[in-house]
């Protein structure tokens, strides 16, 4: 089994966070690359080279051992959709910018076996720039693009992780280059697809579809002003930052909409830097959202006009912002999260038209508060197996109240946080598949880990 490593600094608050940055290198230069992360493992797929050629491999950095591995999909291409769920890794669609071609390749790493292996899927049509997002048993593939015919699209590929069937459905407009996010509303599991950028009309939008992957009903919302390219993450359970974008008078914008899926309010802030964003340019670890690189994109040709290093970096806990500096300024380069790992990977600097093999890191830390190292644990977690609700009983005479509980899943990959209530000894899970996970408790003094099993 896969060794688990677990961050616990955006559950307690008694932790004084640092970061500190690092670099590694790719295979060669690329950009337009698809990522995904799960556990300690950031997975890099496709993309091209500074000499316009496709790139099939598959690139794999273990953030522990700071080692690489390689893979290879099934056919080289730009822009592959990257998506790590149920221990699976998910790279659909893409492109070749020498042909205009797209593809409707989806390569699946089927990590949650003893075997693991790659296994090939089709979507119902070919595309690039669509969205991925997941929960429960789904995973959705949204809307998307395809330049030589200059179209856009309202389909929706799901697929059920239980009975690998492919159904379709769609979105309320079609379009291409939305920011995307998974959240909590209550207990159920949403898809967030917001904005836009429809090629038949070259507008962008301000819709905001919603998916519950509970109901499997939409429900629609608007950002606070139209745009297209923008970045999209989640932190926790329930607050969504959207940032960036290109508006219909073709600038690039620097407002950030914020939603609290849990309160329903909408709040704004402000990027240091108005810019455009394409492909995973934004990412949450360690508490904190990223909007990295990004630049001007020309509405009417699709053409990049300029690229930024800059890094704005949104921090949940004290409700502030600051900025970074990648190594390069760049734009279709890749970025992944886990744990307490952003990995910022390849790129094309626009202005020397030069694409980069670096990987810049940024490594969250935590000076803890220091407890006994044999600390024994403090609450009973059951019934296990459960069908969905936990509690947590104190098993001291201690006056020991949880704080915080996480869940994960067995290949690291964090699903569920929140923050408990003083006299709350109860939690009702999400929405899961059957399976073993991986319980933390945080409490007063110290925290514990149990596997539990969901039926």
């Amino acid at each position: 089994m896969k060794k688990l490593i677990i961050f616990l600094l955006s559950l307690f608050s008694l932790s004084v966070g640092r970061a500190q940055w690092s670099s590694t290198n790719l295979f060669e230069n690329n950009a337009t690359m698809g990522a995904a992360a799960a556990g300690n493992t950031f997975w890099f797929a496709g993309g091209q080279d500074d000499q316009g050629f496709l790139i099939k491999r598959v690139e794999i950095y273990d953030a522990i051992t700071g080692t690489w591995t390689y893979q290879e999909l099934s056919e080289a291409r730009s822009f592959p959709t990257g998506l790590a769920y149920g221990g699976r890794i998910f790279f659909a669609g893409g492109a070749s910018f020498n042909t205009g071609q797209v593809s409707a390749s989806v390569d699946i790493w089927n990590g949650h076996l003893a075997e693991p292996y790659w296994s090939v899927a089709q979507l119902s049509l070919p595309r690039f720039s669509l969205s991925a997002v997941a929960g429960g048993n789904t995973v959705l593939f949204a809307g998307g693009a395809d330049l030589l015919n200059g179209l856009s699209y309202a389909l929706v590929d799901k697929y059920n992780l239980e009975t690998q069937a492919w159904s379709t459905d769609n979105l309320s407009q079609p379009r291409a280059a939305m920011g995307s996010a998974q959240a909590y509303q209550g207990k159920d599991q949403i898809a967030i697809f917001a904005g836009g950028f429809d090629l038949q009309n070259l507008q962008v939008t301000d819709r905001v579809d919603i998916y519950n992957f509970t109901t499997g009903q939409w429900t629609t919302t608007s950002l606070s002003e139209p745009r297209g390219f923008l970045a999209a993450t989640t932190i926790g359970c329930c607050k969504v930052l959207f940032a960036g974008g290109m508006t219909n008078d073709n600038t690039p914008s620097d407002v950030v909409d914020i939603w609290d899926t849990e309160t329903g309010e909408w709040t704004t802030a402000t990027l240091s830097v108005p810019r455009a964003f394409f492909g995973s340019n934004a990412a949450t670890a360690c508490d904190k959202a990223f909007f990295a690189g990004g630049g001007h994109v020309d509405l009417n040709t699709q053409v990049w006009e300029s690229s930024t290093d800059v890094v704005d970096i949104y921090n949940a806990t004290t409700d502030t912002w600051s900025v970074g500096h990648l190594s390069h300024p760049v734009i279709n380069h890749a970025i992944a999260a886990s744990d307490n790992h952003v990995l910022f990977a390849g790129g094309v600097d626009v202005l020397n038209q030069i694409a980069f093999s670096t990987v810049d890191i940024y490594t969250c830390q935590t000076d803890a508060v220091s407890y006994p190292e044999k600390l024994a644990p403090q609450f009973s977690i059951y019934p296990n197996p459960t069908r969905g609700i936990l509690y947590f009983e104190n098993l001291t005479e201690n006056n020991v109240k949880p704080l915080f509980v996480s869940l994960s899943n067995l290949q690291g990959q964090h699903l569920f946080s929140l923050s408990l209530l003083d006299d709350s000894h109860q939690l009702t899970l999400p929405a899961l598949p059957a399976g073993a996970y991986l319980v933390t408790l945080v409490y007063e003094n110290g925290s514990q880990s149990n596997l539990i099993r969901v039926e």
